[in-house]
């Protein structure tokens, strides 16, 4: 466990947005679910007792899933590239938002990252490029 003077942020002292709320939870429940299959077949297959097998296919700390950017953007188009398709009337720009979300197991008090997406997200009134 961290230090209890330690004034370290940790993943679930991040904000919380709609969409990671939403993954966190799906991910925790279906976690919790394949634990529990796991542990069923341990506990069926070795003559064991549910509660030790749990613990041996455990699989470590909470899951922790944050949104931790979103930015409003544009993409200049080059000259070269407006140049070669001017007869399809080619944008100047193109607007998008960009979100990163992470995925953290807390491990012996630590929380590591498991997983990083860059979500790129492009308005329904943008042209085709």
């Amino acid at each position: 466990k961290p230090d209890a003077t330690s004034c370290t942020p940790m993943a679930e002292d991040l904000q919380r947005t709609k969409l990671s709320e939403y993954l966190e939870h799906h991910v925790r429940v279906k976690t919790k679910v394949r634990v529990e299959e796991m542990a069923k077949e341990k506990s069926e297959a070795e003559k064991i007792s549910m509660e030790e097998a749990t613990k041996l296919v455990g699989m470590g700390g909470a899951i922790t899933i944050r949104q931790v950017t979103s930015m409003d953007r544009k993409l200049d188009v080059r000259d070269r590239m407006r140049k070669r398709y001017a007869f399809k009337n080619y944008p100047h720009e193109f607007s998008f938002r960009c979100k990163c979300i992470i995925v953290f197991q807390n491990l012996d008090g630590v929380d590591v990252i498991l997983f990083g997406l860059y979500v790129y997200e492009h308005d329904e009134n943008n042209p085709p490029p």
